[in-house]
């Protein structure tokens, strides 16, 4: 997991790893960038983004790029999807959260964060959907 996309953006910095979640920090644009990979585990997805909520309130990190590309279909992803939205996002959006970037497959149907009618995204954060890393920062850099 250490040879994520991420690397290639000099600015980050490793703050959590395990085998199918890595968090990093980008102090120069006040960012995170967390990289999910093959069966994330329920375990993995909170330790992964508890460490966020750190950052994000220390930092006022206010974007988030989340690259699921690698991340594969589970049982448990509706589980986990629920959990970061309900509970998760609430919080990270008190603490600055704002801009979120999702990385995925363009042929993958489900989205980390989806739309379903049990998931309540707060409105003072912004979503997007992207294939493209490149596409995903250019955005993030106009945010704010």
């Amino acid at each position: 997991m250490k040879t994520s996309k991420a690397t290639s953006y000099g600015n980050m910095k490793l703050k959590f790893d395990t085998d199918n979640i890595v968090v990093y920090y980008d102090k120069v644009n006040q960012w995170l960038f967390v990289s999910c990979a093959n069966q994330l585990t329920f375990i993995e997805a909170r330790k992964g983004f508890g460490e966020c909520l750190e950052f994000i309130e220390q930092n006022h990190c206010s974007r988030l790029i989340i690259d699921s590309y690698a991340i594969k279909y589970s049982p448990l992803l509706p589980e986990i999807n629920r959990w970061l939205v309900n509970e998760w996002l609430p919080t990270a959006n008190e603490q600055g959260l704002r801009y979120i970037a999702q990385l995925t497959p363009p042929e993958q149907e489900w989205r980390l964060f989806n739309a379903n009618n049990s998931l309540v995204i707060p409105p003072t954060v912004q979503i997007e959907l992207f294939t493209s890393l490149v596409n995903a920062v250019k955005w993030l850099y106009i945010q704010e």
